[in-house]
């Protein structure tokens, strides 16, 4: 609700980025992106995306690389915006040097380190001392670390003063008045006060998340507050690490079924037409979701809905870049100096760590992604490990873990159990339908040819009581209409 343009929240990611030394968006940017849905009749698939235009002429800084979503101003936008500008600062690294890279090599190491790059940042922007940072920018107009809260986001000395609004890490103020007033879609402006602790709206993530203290964030310096489940950790970390770990770890499962349901139909050569069933076998047996209700095996294709399958993207890179966000972030804050609990910590303002991500993405696709991973973690093993995601959860698995046997649970679900959520579709005529069906027809039809007489036996009394000859059927009847017309 402190939102008022829709830009504002690519602002606000942009700043991350250059607090890290990494790129200012460029002109073409800002003019031509598409920040929100437009009016009709335009029309745009507003599905978020990043686009690199491929200038072979223009200088990094001049080039063109634009944003193509329809934002609400909401935490759940402000996140995707971070995603989507992560693939422009890769586009905008590896497009150099212009002359000595050829346009094959201007990509990702491989399209999961692609999805990687922005949801890295993301780890750090949802921490919540940094979405607290957020909150004061919005309602104060500031946006620096405090001594605390910095203490355990990184070790670099923060800011002394608010970062210059005419710096290049800010967008000219003209550009943005320039962007809103052609593409204003009568965003409505609000003048509400409240301190909310996400960048656009108050969330339940940061009202559980943020402690009301001014060193929230440290957890070296803050003592652990009593928790009904008696874990070293506090409740507002568990909490968080909860709603984390809902968007992260439950989305592991799903993005590997998805690529290995279609995979699996193309190496049938789609000879299996229950696709459906196929699906939901793999929901439940993997995911262990069921569908809301019983569903057709071939009709249904609920599949279908998500939008990377009707538009043939592949799926797998989100697999691998929730792997690699992990590993990525872990060496981030390793090398900005950060001690604590890796869920706490915010790379912002660490040009180190940003001088060693830029040295990653603007090698782009000239090495194999093997060896520019080795590179990046400084292990010479270009291997993707899930060590780094398990210590980030680590806290929670250790609460889940009690919890389950302080109350006698055993997690899990059964194997096998689609044929329970799938209708059959063959039809089963009861015995006594073709009886009935049958005596109905032959009723029709005795009544068709009883009224064909009767009316025979009629017209043949009329045309005798005239003195004139019967008509037969299918003669010229309009004779008399045409005579009186004349």
């Amino acid at each position: 609700e402190n939102i008022d343009r829709e830009e504002e929240m690519f602002e606000l990611a942009q700043q991350f980025f250059t607090s890290i030394n990494l790129f200012p968006m460029t002109e073409d940017f800002w003019n031509n992106s598409l920040f929100r849905e437009p009016e009709a009749p335009r029309k745009a698939i507003c599905h978020a995306s990043a686009w690199d235009f491929y200038d072979t002429v223009n200088p990094q800084e001049e080039g063109r690389f634009r944003i193509k979503m329809c934002t609400n101003k909401n935490q759940e936008d402000f996140i995707v915006i971070h995603h989507e500008m992560g693939h422009t600062q890769y586009q905008m690294a590896y497009s150099e040097p212009i002359e000595d890279r050829p346009l094959v090599f201007r990509d990702g190491a491989n399209p999961g380190f692609h999805e990687a790059i922005g949801d890295t940042i993301a780890l750090s922007v949802t921490t919540p001392a940094h979405l607290q940072l957020i909150a004061d920018r919005l309602t104060n107009g500031t946006y620096s670390l405090t001594t605390a809260a910095m203490s355990s986001t990184t070790a670099e000395p923060p800011s002394s003063s608010p970062p210059d609004s005419s710096s290049s890490a800010q967008p000219p103020p003209d550009r943005f008045l320039t962007a809103a007033n052609e593409e204003d879609q009568g965003a409505r402006a609000s003048s509400s006060s409240s301190t909310s602790s996400a960048a656009v709206s108050s969330s339940s993530t940061s009202s559980s998340a943020v402690s009301e203290s001014s060193s929230e964030a440290s957890a070296d310096t803050t003592e652990a507050p009593e928790t009904t489940t008696e874990m070293p950790y506090p409740e507002e970390d568990i909490n968080f690490l909860m709603k984390t770990a809902l968007a992260k770890v439950a989305f592991l499962p799903y993005a590997y079924i998805l690529d290995k349901y279609r995979w699996e139909v193309f190496a049938d050569n789609n000879e299996n037409d229950e696709l459906n069933k196929l699906w939901w076998e793999k929901r439940l047996d993997v995911q262990g979701l069921a569908p809301p209700s019983p569903r057709f095996p071939s009709s249904d294709f609920d599949v279908g809905a998500k939008y990377h399958v009707p538009t043939s993207v592949p799926y797998i890179r989100y697999f691998v870049a929730h792997i690699l966000q992990f590993q990525f972030h872990a060496r981030l804050c390793n090398i900005s100096g950060f001690e604590g609990n890796i869920y706490n910590c915010s790379i912002y303002n660490s040009t180190a760590a940003g001088d060693h991500l830029r040295d990653l993405l603007q090698k782009g696709a000239s090495e194999p992604w093997k060896k520019q991973l080795g590179d990046f973690l400084g292990t010479g093993n270009g291997n993707m490990d899930a060590s780094a995601l398990l210590d980030y959860f680590q806290p929670l698995d250790d609460f889940l873990t009690k919890f389950l046997s302080d109350n006698d649970i055993t997690p899990g679900w059964r194997q096998g159990q689609v044929e329970s959520y799938t209708l059959d579709e063959r039809v089963e005529i009861p015995a006594t339908v073709p009886i009935v069906v049958g005596i109905a027809l032959a009723v029709m039809v005795v009544v068709v040819i009883v009224a064909y007489f009767v009316g025979r036996s009629r017209q043949k009394k009329k045309a005798k009581k005239n003195k004139t000859p019967a008509q037969t059927p299918g003669e010229n009847i309009e004779l008399g209409q045409q005579k009186t017309d004349l």
